[in-house]
């Protein structure tokens, strides 16, 4: 006997026991299918004729599986339009069924069939002709005995049916209602009951039934596996090429940034020797003759002195040779020049990039090893250079896109290796020092100084400096060309004001401190209750101090590189005096740019002199000012930490912390002092990473998946920082424009798992009268990744 073929659609159970019948019973079963055509928008088909043993049955159906939506068919025969057949969701294909046409059809009539998808609710939504087409199938039936098969085989098929939205309802797509509850109470997450909303001026919530897709989107957000770091929270908020991330769900389209390079420290050696000025020459003596690199003849006779091995010997022996090739000696650096290795292998490496992208002349050293010279010079760590000229850059860059025939052979091979690893920007005034060639080559520091000159160290030593006078120490880490000014403060200042142009045309940074407060005492205006300044000041996002003064004279107790003072445009001036809309907006954008780049303060001052217009000055500071505290950034932006390297006796520090320290010995000790400074320059602190949304804004249900989600993935330890969010990328209310958060809203929203404490411990003080939280819409508070007591949005 000759097995059946097995049936490609289990559902069609008439046709597996169609297979089963000996051979004239299966001849009386036949089943054929009833064409259908897409035309003019309209899907027809034509009945089939008479057949033998009755009229013949039609079914209809889909022609593959469907999923969480059924699928309403109505025919139209004659001009009658019969009752609709409904197809159930999770129907699989070939699951057909009669197909209403009346009780006296026409054999052979043509008919037209309209299809549409039925929600879970029942709304409708009808189906083109030509994808209903694509989508249904319809057969006809002829005989008793196949009428027969299909009614006892009929009953499987919804079984089968049943099976699958069964398995679909333990999925989070296909679950719905009861189903979901479950989902959700698997992960103690349970449906909302209120619904929270928040506006710039209050928060109110009132009751309403969380439906299924939004129940479904915040389970979305609790379910997938995570991995807890910035790559594994990239690709889950962001998602694979072509996928929506974990808020996809939430109709969040523009893509997350999360940054996660810490700020590096700088630092800066002091060689002290409390006993004497002789007794720190000597140590520097020592430190030239037994570590430093000496590429001039003077130093023939000191490397050939030097207990070394023959392969250090070699070594020594390459890099003065290829100094001498590729630098140009002068200046302070003309007599008896020495560096230390590091330095001169990365000039060396320099020298060779530069040969092989076409620039023939040697470079110029400035000034390298200088007892006298202060902590940047004394050990040899760092030299000044000629820098490249913008026309050299942009030379060295076309060279390196459009590199051209295979550089000569006698290029070597690691030079060859950094020339393909340099990427130069496409507008040179972007990096005007050429730290895209120099820090590749190993020169971690790349500052430059007044004069025309660029420092450079193997070391991260950044603008740190210390100066030594006697005993006491004092360290600074300068911004670029300017030695008297903190570098968060000079360097976001500059950026500041270039990403304000041209609003800011006309600003003038007063470069004398001394000179700047004098002027503030004699000019600076007290403000009036009532004074259009005040309500200005405060939109802007600036304190309003009424009496200034107070302030201004407890500025010379800070540190002169700590704070400067800039005056506005005398027209932007004027009209925000006045409390002109537009000039308050453009104060509001300089504000919002000192706080990107970290400045920690700023103190707005009404200048009337004597006899001229009223103006504004505005005082900045890296650190907390007097009278107006942090009122741009709470974090910390500078800082300086102290410690000691004994090379003889002991040495100890009046202070550890801080940007001055005094130096003792009791013993006549020598050694170095070691000063670490931190600048903070728009990137995270050690343990932790931030999150912005770049481009894009968020509503208050997007904000609170995301603080959501951030808190369930965020790896124990590491804190994130959520204050690009918070600051400008959540609409309140209608919008369009985004709400800086107060403290209060930024911890305005619910809790996805409420239980895990109680209602009253968890709720903030309402911002609006008479808010009342229900048992499952909490307001979340305790949260790693909330502002601090006191924090600024």
């Amino acid at each position: 006997m000759t097995a059946p073929t097995p049936v490609e659609t289990p559902a069609a159970a008439h046709r597996v026991m169609a297979d089963h019948l000996p051979g004239p019973l299966r001849a009386a079963v036949q089943e054929e299918p009833v064409p259908l055509a897409a035309a003019d928008g309209r899907l027809t088909g034509r009945l089939p004729g008479a057949a033998a043993g009755g009229r013949p049955l039609v079914l209809a159906g889909p022609a593959r599986d469907l999923a969480e939506r059924g699928l309403r068919l109505t025919a139209t025969v004659a001009g009658a339009v019969q009752p609709p057949l409904l197809v159930p969701a999770y129907a699989e294909a070939d699951a057909l069924r009669p197909l209403p046409l009346g009780a006296d059809w026409p054999p052979g009539a043509p008919f037209e069939l309209a299809a549409a998808w039925l929600d879970g609710d029942g709304t409708a939504h009808p189906l083109p002709a030509a994808e209903a087409a694509d989508l249904l199938r319809v057969r006809h039936l002829a005989g008793t005995t196949a009428r027969l098969l299909y009614v006892l085989g009929a009953p499987k098929a919804e079984i089968r049916r049943t099976a699958r939205q069964i398995a679909a309802s333990r999925t989070l797509a296909g679950a719905r209602s009861g189903a979901l509850d479950g989902l959700g109470a698997e992960l103690g997450a349970p449906r909302f009951a209120e619904r929270l909303t928040v506006r710039p001026d209050g928060a109110a919530v009132e009751p309403a039934r969380e439906d299924d897709e939004e129940y479904r989107a915040r389970l979305a957000v609790l379910r997938p596996w995570a991995v807890p770091s910035p790559q594994g929270l990239a690709g889950l908020l962001n998602g694979a090429a072509g996928e929506g991330g974990a808020l996809a769900r939430f109709a969040v389209a523009a893509p997350f940034g999360v940054e996660d390079s810490a700020n590096g420290l700088a630092m800066a050696f002091r060689v002290v020797a409390p006993g004497g000025e002789a007794d720190r020459l000597a140590v520097l003596d020592r430190v030239r003759a037994v570590h430093l690199v000496q590429p001039g003849p003077d130093g023939d006779a000191v490397h050939a002195d030097r207990p070394q091995s023959a392969d250090r010997r070699a070594r020594d022996a390459q890099l003065r040779a290829a100094l001498r090739t590729g630098w140009t000696f002068a200046d302070r650096a003309a007599v008896r020049p020495a560096l230390a290795r590091g330095l001169a292998a990365a000039l060396v490496r320099l020298a060779a990039c530069r040969r092989a992208l076409g620039l023939a002349a040697p470079g110029t050293v400035l000034r390298v090893q200088d007892p006298a010279g202060g902590s940047r010079y004394e050990l040899g760590v760092g030299a000044d250079l000629t820098p490249l000229t913008a026309a050299e850059l942009t030379a060295l860059a076309a060279r390196v896109r459009n590199p051209g025939p295979n550089p000569a052979p006698a290029v070597d091979p690691e030079t060859r290796a950094l020339i393909a690893e340099l990427r130069p920007p496409a507008d040179p005034a972007d990096d005007p020092d050429g730290r895209w060639l120099l820090t590749p080559c190993g020169l971690a520091t790349v500052h430059r100084l007044a004069g025309d000159r660029l420092f450079v160290s193997h070391l991260p030593l950044h603008g740190m400096a210390v100066d030594l006078d006697a005993d006491l120490l004092r360290a600074r880490y300068a911004a670029r060309q300017d030695e008297g000014t903190h570098a968060v403060l000079g360097d976001g200042l500059a950026a500041a004001l270039r990403a304000w142009a041209p609003d800011g045309a006309g600003t003038v940074v007063l470069a004398d401190r001394a000179a700047a407060v004098q002027r503030l005492r004699t000019e600076a205006q007290q403000l009036g209750a009532g004074d259009p300044a005040v309500a200005a000041f405060r939109a802007a996002g600036l304190p309003a101090v009424a009496n200034p003064l107070p302030a201004v004279e407890q500025l010379a107790v800070l540190p002169a590189e700590l704070y400067t003072v800039i005056t506005l445009p005398g027209q932007l001036g004027t009209d925000l005096l006045a409390g002109r809309a537009e000039a308050v907006g453009k104060l509001r954008r300089l504000v919002g740019l000192l706080r990107d780049q970290w400045l920690v303060s700023a103190l707005p001052v009404v200048l009337a002199p004597a006899g001229g217009a009223r103006g504004l000055a505005l005082v900045l500071g890296a650190v907390p000012l007097p009278q107006v505290g942090t009122n741009l950034n709470r974090r910390r932006a500078v800082g300086f930490r102290w410690q000691t390297v004994p090379l003889r006796g002991s040495l100890t520090l009046s202070a550890t912390t801080g940007p001055g320290t005094a130096v003792r010995t009791a013993d006549g000790g020598a050694g170095v002092v070691v000063a670490l400074g931190y600048a903070r320059r728009r990137r995270t602190d050690p343990y932790e990473f931030s999150v912005d949304l770049p481009g894009g804004t968020l509503d208050h249900r997007q904000y609170e998946a995301l603080m959501n989600l951030l808190d369930r993935v965020h790896p124990a330890g590491i804190a994130v920082d959520t204050s690009p969010i918070r600051r400008g990328r959540v609409v309140l209310g209608a919008g369009p424009d985004p709400t800086p958060l107060s403290p209060e809203q930024s911890r305005l929203y619910r809790d996805y798992r409420p239980g895990r404490g109680r209602l009253a411990d968890r709720v903030f003080k309402p911002i609006t009268a008479g808010l009342q939280v229900g048992v499952r819409a909490t307001v979340r508070v305790d949260t790693y990744l909330k502002p601090r007591q006191g924090e600024k949005p």
